[in-house]
């Protein structure tokens, strides 16, 4: 039989990114020292941008009336903000099938998109390119930060953010 995840779930609501990004550096340092079970973070932001080490290598320039932030997780830009849901998974990923970030990433992507399915949405994968797709257009992204296999940062999924964003 397969090892089971024990889950806490907290419902931050709309959280400063801040203050979230405070949280989950906490709540790694606890994991890592098994004060705590896996955790996950379910909250959005007010309108952010952030910038990960990708787009500081490539130079992406992000336009001036954006607020941003520098962070340390996989990946290059995601902005955050109002109709989108992010999840932040601090969890141990010492399972089955968790050997590899490429592995926990599609693991996050198949979440989500199983919750999207449970909704009535058919969401996927796109071969060429991470994250999970409605219909041709990218609806959610996965960016993560490792401790010794424990994870910060997470995914997000779009439901009625603003046009053009």
């Amino acid at each position: 039989m397969a090892a089971e995840r024990v889950v806490e779930v907290r419902r931050l609501g709309q959280t400063e990114y801040s203050e979230a990004e405070s949280l989950m550096r906490d709540l790694q340092q606890q994991r890592l020292q098994d004060d705590i079970v896996d955790t996950l973070l379910f909250c959005s932001h007010p309108e952010v941008v952030t910038i990960g080490p990708a787009a500081r290598r490539d130079k992406v320039v992000v336009p001036s009336d954006y607020p941003t932030t520098d962070v340390d997780r996989g990946g290059g830009i995601t902005w955050h903000g109002p109709g989108q849901l992010v999840v932040y998974p601090i969890f141990r990923w010492d399972l089955e099938n968790e050997a590899n970030v490429k592995r926990i990433t599609s693991k996050l992507e198949d979440w989500a998109i199983s919750a999207l399915a449970m909704l009535g949405i058919d969401a996927g994968t796109d071969e060429r390119m991470q994250g999970i797709w409605v219909n041709g257009a990218k609806v959610g992204s996965v960016g993560l930060a490792f401790k010794r296999w424990v994870s910060r940062h997470g995914f997000t999924i779009n439901f009625a953010t603003p046009k053009g964003r």
